[in-house]
């Protein structure tokens, strides 16, 4: 963890009265300048909110369009300087390839992990917190799902059994962060 930690700048992105799919009317305040996550839990509209409401209406702006198809306002958009959408996609050929394995984005992950003191205590070293590990379960090598070759149809790919799907050693799963 850094000695000191980068402090936003006191500029913020305001979106007022997205109201789609899941969303009702929702004001967001998102301070610029600094590492922002959305978060919640499974259908509670942070796909929405991000790609189809504020990426959306950034990119209408840019455009001089309106973002009344979106939401009613956007404040702070003068701030940003490019809109670029970036999902959890597989860039190559295994669900693995995302952007973020590419960025490097799970190495600072598993140093952070690395560092806490449930790590240290057990010796954990960064290579643990990774899903290719020699403990990943060989089932699917981290992938999630398996391949089913059949005889007369085209190959299919099934969700792994959640046993044996499995990314990390069960030790690695117990490290907690709340120490941090």
């Amino acid at each position: 963890m850094p000695n000191v930690r980068h402090k936003p700048a006191g500029r913020l992105l305001r979106l007022y009265g997205a109201s789609l799919h899941n969303l009702q009317n929702l004001d967001v305040m998102i301070p610029l300048g600094t590492l922002t996550v959305v978060t919640g839990v499974s259908g509670s509209g942070k796909s929405t909110l991000v790609h189809d409401v504020l990426y959306k209406a950034l990119a209408a702006k840019r455009v001089g369009g309106s973002v009344k198809e979106f939401c009613e306002r956007l404040e702070g958009d003068s701030n940003v300087r490019e809109v670029v959408i970036v999902d959890q996609s597989p860039i190559g050929r295994t669900p693995r390839s995302n952007p973020a394995t590419y960025l490097k984005a799970f190495d600072a992950i598993r140093d952070v992990f690395a560092e806490t003191p449930d790590a240290k205590r057990r010796g954990y070293a960064p290579v643990i917190f990774r899903s290719t590990c020699p403990e990943a379960l060989r089932t699917c090598q981290g992938d999630g799902t398996v391949t089913v070759e059949m005889q007369f149809l085209a190959p299919g790919r099934i969700w792994a059994s959640p046993l044996s799907a499995r990314y990390f050693r069960d030790l690695a799963l117990f490290t907690s962060l709340l120490t941090l």
